[in-house]
């Protein structure tokens, strides 16, 4: 089954790909970046450009036919493990003429530490066609231990980030072109580690207008919807709210885009 989602929701593809160098060796359980000039070091967030009530709507197209929408929100919510957390949610949905051949509804929920930055929680709703899946997990970070309603306790590598977290943690890095970034990722019971790489500038032409970007390739997964012939590009743009503004996949069975229409800055 070719899953539409795939392309809704394109960051659930991002995969560790590549042998770690020597100088990062020793970081390989925590997120780390290596600067243009081949300086290398722990990862640190910087400054937050979002918080609750943020919100970016996005167009999903497919070559010239617009197949969906998504949505990627920050939202207030209680403490989770007594600490201080905001949720992060993206929904994707299919058009309502895709809805006639195939109807998507996914909902997926990121629960991040404030402080910290990584997960603290995540959670998959999928309605796709006839699919239907639900996963729930908790990530306990001292513990070591990520918590499955239905699958019990798997390991996690402490400082572990979920699929939203890790996208909204580079949103507080001052990126520059040449920066290779490496990030713990787990899902669905698997510790992974990402590496993104900053490629170069460009200017998106979007309803908010004109907006300077930077374009970071994350590695892909092999199998599914991507294969290794598979590339994926994420356009962050260069002002202080470090918005996702565009992605767009290069898969077998064609191109996907997903490009910002509406932008709303937290109150």
């Amino acid at each position: 089954m070719i899953r539409l989602a795939a392309a809704l929701l394109l960051m659930t593809s991002l995969l560790w790909a590549e042998e770690i160098p020597d100088s990062l060796a020793a970081l390989h359980d925590s997120a780390w970046v290596q600067y243009p000039g081949g300086g290398t070091g722990t990862l640190l967030p910087g400054k937050m450009p979002f918080a609750a009530g943020e919100r970016m709507e996005y167009v999903v197209s497919f070559g010239y036919l617009d197949i969906g929408s998504a949505v990627m929100e920050v939202k207030e919510h209680e403490d989770l493990q007594g600490r201080p957390v905001l949720e992060i949610s993206n929904k994707a949905r299919s058009a309502s003429w895709v809805d006639r051949v195939f109807k998507i509804r996914d909902h997926i929920r990121s629960f991040m530490d404030v402080e910290n930055r990584y997960s603290l929680g995540f959670h998959k709703e999928i309605r796709e066609g006839r699919y239907e899946r639900d996963m729930h997990a908790e990530y306990l970070q001292s513990e070591g231990v990520a918590r499955y309603e239905k699958n019990g306790d798997v390991e996690l590598v402490p400082g572990s980030h979920d699929i939203m977290t890790a996208i909204y943690l580079i949103r507080t890095v001052d990126l520059e072109p040449g920066m290779r970034l490496g990030i713990p990722l787990h899902d669905d019971k698997k510790n992974y580690h990402v590496e993104v790489e900053v490629l170069r500038q460009e200017t998106v032409e979007t309803e908010l207008g004109d907006l300077d970007c930077l374009i970071l390739e994350p590695k892909l997964q092999s199998g599914g919807i991507f294969n290794k012939a598979g590339r994926l590009w994420v356009w962050v743009s260069r002002d202080d709210r470090r918005l996702i503004v565009q992605l767009k996949s290069q898969a077998p069975i064609g191109a996907f885009t997903s490009l910002i229409s509406k932008y709303t800055p937290a109150q």
